[in-house]
């Protein structure tokens, strides 16, 4: 189901995303928690909805990333309009306890 959003008199259609998140393994449940809300507020700031986050526990990484054999998978659902996007992309890389981080439009 997508969502509109009413932008200066006209609909603006919000787009269902995912966003996986491979964050440092031994992160604190605290700094966590900060990245998670930094990504909410983001998309609550931009008129979006966030639907779900699903922690997805620690993985081992198919190859090392910065001399880490584990990671630990979030996977954020949203909607949002898509100039978002690159903001949440632009926030996401200056986080250093962030390993990798993707963002991926739905299908209908």
């Amino acid at each position: 189901m997508q969502r509109s959003q009413m932008t200066e008199g006209r609909r603006m259609p919000l787009n269902s995303y995912e966003l996986m998140l491979i964050v440092n393994p031994a992160l604190e449940d605290e700094r966590l928690n900060a990245i998670l809300d930094r990504v909410k507020n983001l998309v609550d700031g931009d008129s979006g909805v966030n639907e779900s986050v699903d922690d997805w526990g620690v993985r081992r990484l198919a190859y090392p990333i910065n001399k880490l054999e584990d990671g630990r998978y979030l996977l954020i659902n949203f909607q949002a309009k898509p100039s978002l996007i690159e903001t949440i992309s632009q926030q996401l890389r200056l986080v250093v306890d962030v390993e990798r981080f993707v963002v991926v439009r739905k299908g209908d």
